[in-house]
């Protein structure tokens, strides 16, 4: 009893919160502090490790933005920095060998994507599957998997410092609420350990149950609650299936941008099919859109400073008005402007527009054929 109670007053203290920063938008919340966190993670990843570690500030400003709508007490701090490390090191172990690394894409994807996807919709897998995925590449020395772990610490330090700030901001205060127990080990893992447990659980009975009627329509099994761990274990299977296809496929083919197939794809497959079609439709014209115009910007402008001035506007841009469309234009547009420094500009949108193509043809036969969850249930 004494347990339940704590759970609802916790809970209740956290939807407050979330209401209040709802109910109060700010505009240095919102914009400026954002804005200045991905100029800083830029910046710092790009002069101080390398300008192949950019890219990753991408998915530490999304965890950034997901967790500041969190109460401090629930910032998982920990299992950002070790998960983030542990997920470089397998992506790492991953590029060693075509069979291994499908192996590996399939049991790392499939567990993120259950774990971490809940009826609350959180996203949360979404930020590790893409950093998994950006840092899978060919033929990467041992030596520069440690780069990338000092950039990943750099990272989570500064996410952690604008999480504060923020924090700050939203409550008019000069005194940080910073929650010291969220960086206990023990703490964290026992107040986990129960629904790990329980995931399992369902995870079992859900898999089992697939395996044994793959082409059962009704499950009629799982009732209530249990039918959405048995959705999301559907989701999971087809995702870690096409994210290793798509790798293993870019592997055969020796193409020079290994990652961008399983990462298109990755992000036009959703756990319902209605929701995977309007994403799909934003992500294909926010990456035509970012071609025409990447060919524009990287015609006109040539050196390390025009690279830099637009890398700004399109940080700036982005955070202003923010829609799917415009987040995806200036995304896509940003990563193809860093991704040119090193490449050339024709074989870049060359490349970005056959994948899209393929992209789409992938996902949306994967969507509609592959263990499909086409009716969304209010779970």
């Amino acid at each position: 009893m004494k347990t339940h109670h704590h759970h609802f007053i916790h809970n209740f203290v956290h939807n407050r919160y979330i209401e209040q920063i709802k109910e109060h938008p700010n505009f240095t919340s919102e914009v400026i502090l954002p804005v200045c966190l991905t100029v800083v993670m830029m910046v710092g990843c790009w002069r101080i490790f390398s300008l192949s570690t950019v890219l990753l500030s991408n998915t530490f400003y999304s965890m950034y933005k997901q967790y500041s709508k969190y109460y401090p007490a629930d910032w998982p701090i920990l299992r950002m920095i070790f998960l983030s490390l542990a997920l470089v090191f397998l992506s790492w172990v991953a590029d060693k060998s075509l069979v291994g690394g499908i192996i590996l894409n399939i049991l790392v994807v499939f567990y993120l994507a259950f774990y971490f996807t809940n009826s609350k919709t959180d996203t949360s897998y979404s930020q590790y599957i893409t950093l998994f995925i950006i840092t899978e590449s060919m033929n990467v020395p041992l030596s520069f998997v440690f780069i990338r772990c000092l950039c990943i610490l750099y990272c989570c330090l500064c996410v952690i410092i604008f999480l504060i700030l923020n924090n700050m901001v939203m409550r008019h205060s000069w005194i940080p609420d910073f929650d010291i127990r969220t960086v206990f080990p023990y703490r964290q893992f026992k107040k986990r350990y129960r629904s790990f447990k329980e995931s399992n659980v369902r995870l079992l009975k859900s898999f089992h149950h697939i395996v044994v009627y793959p082409f059962h329509k009704k499950h009629h099994y799982f009732k209530d609650s249990r039918n959405f761990h048995f959705h999301k274990t559907r989701f999971a299977l087809r995702l870690a299936l096409l994210v290793s296809l798509c790798f293993a496929a870019a592997r055969i083919m020796n193409s020079p941008m290994t990652t961008l197939l399983p990462l298109l794809v990755f992000l036009m497959v959703k756990p319902y099919y209605a929701a995977a079609l309007p994403k799909m439709k934003s992500l294909v014209l926010g990456n035509i859109s970012a071609v025409i115009l990447s060919s524009v910007l990287l015609a006109v402008f040539e050196t390390p400073f025009d690279y830099m001035a637009i890398i700004l506007i399109l940080i700036i841009g982005r955070n202003f008005y923010p829609s799917n469309f415009q987040d995806t234009l200036c995304s896509v547009t940003l990563s193809m402007v860093v991704s040119s420094v090193t490449m050339d500009n024709t074989a870049l949108l060359t490349f970005r527009t056959l994948y899209v193509v393929l992209a789409v043809l992938i996902a949306f036969l994967g969507n509609l054929y592959l263990y499909p969850n086409r009716k969304e249930l209010n779970v």
